[in-house]
């Protein structure tokens, strides 16, 4: 055979693939579908589809909530030993609707990434068999049980107590810009039913270097922050807490700050419902002492003050998408015009058919910047951000839209030439 026709041979076998399944690498029992199979959606912002679609292969991934028999709303929360709280809610639609179900499983910090999506792979099949039973595929599943292991009582000799260490360490060299940051940190938190107290101390130091027509430049940022906080359950929806911190701040001119207040706060929902939704109204007072670095444009280099703050956050997650907002306004007790007003609000929810939403911001008025420096920032200060400016205001704001349409099937996983 010549070298031409074993060409032509190679591209008609090739091409032959593309358009004759019989070629592909798929196979019918990989195919895009499944027939028979239950149709199910999946919403979760941490877990590992790949390895969902490999593991549950009696049934349809669909990408639209609209198409789905059973929509899984999958969220979590932090437990107190460090690990997640994962909350799987199946919610059933058309033929399935009011036949929902929820399950949820912990992992532990120590817990693998493989660990943790292997536990979820499994959680996942025992809640869909409460939809699978009504299906024509329940025929080919098996059910297998591994004897559980004998319970033993455990005896916890760090106390609910959790430790954390961390440090950084970042460099960028080139020839006309050098910069080093150190940024470290240590926690201990313990957390029960009733009560949790958390300790958090960090440290952070950075220095740059500028060669601007053989004249070097260099700046210098450094800050330090100890804050404590516990809080005791009062109830459903009440609880009470007492708040303290320790800083120091080049970039906000504060040699040193300490600050003390109690605090009340109120969610309209029980707690326990945390993980779907939430609107919580918290209320802090306390006494906090500044002393600056230089004479602030008020001529203080220290003083005592008194803060009040009230804040409200509402976090709902549904089908349809989810809702963030959060509003906080402080002011000091000696002059109501030292005030500060923070509004941050993130949304995503599905508009029509395969169109969705999503944006996020945050806005800050600021009246209450009394450790601003009575000297001038120099223009170096102003151009490398080094040190904190007077300003009214702040605002960021992200928004977009994603339309995706095509076929409503994915199952098939392929990894080639991936990131």
């Amino acid at each position: 055979m010549q070298l031409s026709e074993m060409k032509f041979l190679l591209i008609f076998l090739f091409l032959k693939s593309m358009v004759n399944p019989a070629y592909s690498q798929q196979n019918t029992e990989n195919d895009t579908t499944r027939k028979d199979a239950l149709k199910l959606y999946i919403s979760c912002s941490s877990c590992d589809f790949d390895f969902l679609r490999r593991e549950i292969t009696f049934v349809n991934f669909v990408r639209e909530p609209v198409e789905a028999q059973v929509y899984l709303l999958i969220t979590s929360q932090n437990t107190g030993s460090g690990g997640l709280q994962y909350n799987l809610f199946f919610i059933g639609q058309n033929e399935f609707k009011s036949l929902n179900d929820t399950l949820n499983f912990t992992v532990s910090p120590d817990n693998t990434s493989d660990e943790e999506r292997t536990l979820m792979s499994r959680v996942i099949k025992i809640g869909l068999m409460h939809y699978i039973t009504r299906t024509p595929v329940f025929k080919n599943i098996e059910i297998n049980f591994t004897t559980e292991k004998k319970q033993e009582e455990v005896s916890d000799k760090w106390n609910n107590w959790v430790f954390r260490v961390s440090s950084t360490i970042n460099g960028s060299f080139e020839k006309s810009y050098q910069s080093f940051s150190l940024n470290s940190s240590f926690s201990a938190e313990k957390v029960t039913e009733s009560f949790k107290t958390e300790f958090y101390l960090s440290h952070y130091y950075s220095e740059s270097h500028y060669l601007i027509e053989n004249d070097i430049y260099k700046t210098f940022s450094r800050s330090f922050t100890f804050s404590n906080i516990s809080v005791v359950s009062l109830g459903e929806h009440w609880s009470g807490g007492l708040s303290s911190a320790i800083s120091s701040s080049l970039y906000r001119n504060i040699q040193y700050n300490h600050a003390i207040g109690p605090a009340i706060e109120y969610n309209l929902f029980p707690y326990a419902e945390a993980s779907r939704r939430q609107l919580r109204i918290k209320y802090t007072v306390g006494h906090k002492f500044n002393r600056y670095f230089d004479t602030t444009l008020y001529g203080k280099i220290s003083e005592p003050l008194f803060e009040q703050a009230i804040g409200i956050a509402y976090e709902i997650v549904q089908k349809w998408g989810s809702i963030n907002l959060a509003l906080q306004g402080s002011n000091y007790l000696h002059d109501f015009s030292k005030n500060n007003l923070y509004i941050y609000a993130s949304a995503r929810f599905r508009i029509v058919k395969g169109l969705s939403f999503s944006n996020f911001g945050w806005f800050t008025l600021s009246h209450d910047q009394i450790e601003l420096p009575k000297y001038d920032a120099t223009p170096e200060e102003v151009l490398l951000r080094i040190r904190e400016l007077e300003s009214q205001f702040n605002f960021y704001i992200y928004t977009g839209f994603t339309y995706t349409f095509g076929s409503i099937y994915n199952n098939v996983v392929n990894p080639r030439f991936g990131d």
